[in-house]
């Protein structure tokens, strides 16, 4: 037996209770396994029908069809009519059919097959059924199978005339297409009546694979009556529940009903029910993928949409934060202005009183050598001092543009980490000088790397603020080393401090977007920014960890671009 599989759900729900006989095969054709009601329509023993192959059996391909009727031969070669329906495991590739026995009676047969010249012509039909069953499996939509039925069947089944009717879930008859009094192709989809209204569909709804035949009838279309002959009637089911109707007549060239004919007639509402089954289940699943897909799309829209809001707001609060950094860093370098400026004023202030005293004594001619001493004491110690903050004011000022344009600038440049962060700790001196962590720039003067300097400030400028507002205790001291080293192709930085760290298990979530420990202060993108420059902009890699000593350290590789 198979693994529990699909399939071999599906073979043992049928197994015992089947009047049908079920085959299992391989990819290869081989019998795998069989049920008793196959076996005795074979006429082998389970053991010998698993040394056989399917085309022992049944010598036609079905490898495309679904379902169709075919001419089976038994152990005694003698040929019989089945219709088969055709199921494939979509791992296993292992084939199960369902295979029923059409040679309804020994009397049947014989009228079929009772003389050479009618065993060729149901041979021939017999062939044309086959083609229809696999052009209709190929159907692209319910009315176009519903529609070429009817035209393959007047064209090689030998029919006069024929319509195909649909049960609905009000036991309506329903039209799809049929064939008017002049044997035209004809679209009958308008045309709807209760089954109560034709004696012929009462009786052959109650008969299963069966053709009710009416002899001397009133032909009719839409409620007209066009002519008289023999009516004809077979049921399409679905299991045990009827589907539909296949309606033939005589109207056209009012031929005899011949046994051969009905029995062809019988044989096509078989194929027909099961090719109509089978596409109304094709039909649906596509329309559920198609559904489902429209759903997908719609949701990954809408996903999008979202993401690109998130980025948008992303975005927003760095530019907010960069904005507040830049106010920051006006406001302290204003105030560190301030100061020089303050003493420069201060101190030109005491050299105007003394020089205006000087020039009082030498208006009254009382001039003194010890007052002429204090004046010019006085005057050299004001301009040191102007000039000594003077030249500290500058410094700050070129420190600042220096700053500033290496923070807008997106170009490549040859870059040197010391002036960089050596310009961010002078700017920055007021986030500093209140607090007791000491700042120590280690990087030589002379290591250059060619990358993008505005990129580099922001990333330096996130770590010291992410230390400062983060990395300590509210008073607590401590140190932040800043190293760097030349590497293959580009440079090493070594960014650490000693305050107090993070959880090992946080340290995968330092770099994620709003991840933060003290929500008051900031919105949690400094790192993310600093992980999304390095990684992105300046196409390098930082890696995080806790050293022994406590705090936290980045190592950030930058290559030459």
């Amino acid at each position: 037996m198979l693994e529990n599989t699909s399939l071999h759900n599906l073979l043992i729900e049928h197994y015992q209770k089947s009047t049908d006989g079920i085959l299992l095969c391989d990819h290869g054709s081989k019998v795998i396994e069989a049920n008793q009601a196959l076996c005795n329509m074979f006429g082998y023993s389970a053991e010998e029908i698993t040394e056989l192959t399917f085309t022992d059996l049944i010598d036609v391909d079905v490898s495309n069809i679904p379902a169709c009727f075919c001419q089976a031969k038994n152990r005694d070669a003698a040929n019989f009519l089945v219709v088969l329906e055709r199921y494939v495991h979509p791992d296993s590739e292992n084939v199960l059919y369902i295979i029923r026995d059409e040679s309804h009676s020994v009397e049947a047969t014989k009228s079929v097959f009772g003389t050479e010249q009618s065993t060729n012509r149901f041979k021939e039909l017999l062939k044309n059924l086959h083609k229809i069953s696999v052009e209709l499996s190929n159907s692209n939509d319910m009315d176009e199978l519903y529609r070429r039925t009817i035209e393959l069947s007047l064209a090689k089944l030998e029919i006069e005339r024929i319509a195909l009717f649909l049960l609905d879930e009000k036991k309506n008859m329903v039209g799809t297409f049929g064939t008017d009094e002049f044997g035209h192709v004809v679209d009958e989809r308008d045309y709807k009546k209760p089954l109560s209204h034709f004696s012929i569909v009462l009786e052959a709804i109650t008969r299963r694979d069966y053709v009710t035949v009416y002899q001397d009838q009133d032909l009719v279309h839409f409620g007209k009556k066009v002519g008289k002959g023999w009516q004809a009637m077979v049921t399409l089911w679905d299991k045990e529940k009827p589907i539909g109707f296949l309606a033939a007549d005589n109207l056209i060239h009012h031929r005899a009903l011949t046994p051969h004919i009905r029995e062809i007639f019988g044989l096509l509402g078989s194929v027909l029910s099961h090719v109509i089954i089978k596409k109304r289940a094709e039909f649906r699943l596509k329309k559920m993928n198609e559904e489902l897909e429209l759903i997908i799309a719609k949701r990954t829209l809408e996903l999008e949409q979202k993401i690109k809001q998130l980025m948008d707001t992303q975005e927003k609060l760095v530019e907010a934060e960069k904005i507040a950094s830049l106010g920051n860093l006006v406001s302290g370098v204003a105030h560190e202005i301030n100061t020089p400026l303050g003493v420069s004023i201060t101190a030109a202030s005491l050299l105007r009183e003394t020089t205006q005293q000087l020039c009082d004594m030498m208006a009254t001619g009382s001039i003194k050598k010890s007052a002429l001493q204090y004046v010019a004491d006085t005057s050299k110690e004001s301009i040191d001092l102007i000039e000594h903050n003077l030249d500290r004011a500058a410094n700050l000022v070129k420190s600042f543009k220096a700053l500033a344009v290496d923070q807008t600038s997106d170009n490549l440049v040859i870059l040197h980490p010391h002036n960089v962060v050596k310009n961010i700790l002078l700017s920055y001196h007021h986030e500093l000088k209140n607090k007791p962590i000491t700042v120590k720039n280690e990087i030589s003067f002379d290591l250059a790397v060619r990358n993008y300097s505005g990129a580099l400030v922001q990333v330096v400028l996130n770590l010291l603020l992410n230390s400062v507002q983060h990395g300590f205790n509210e008073g607590q001291g401590g140190e932040i080393n800043i190293t760097a080293e030349a590497a293959e192709q580009g440079i090493v930085i070594h960014y650490s401090d000693t305050g107090k760290g993070v959880a090992e298990s946080d340290l995968k979530l330092i770099f994620e977007p709003f991840y933060t420990t003290a929500r008051q202060v900031g919105a949690g993108l400094g790192l993310n920014q600093v992980y999304n420059l390095i990684s992105q902009k300046m196409s390098g890699e930082i890696r995080t960890s806790l050293p022994e000593r406590g705090g936290l350290k980045f190592d950030i590789y930058l290559p030459n671009l």
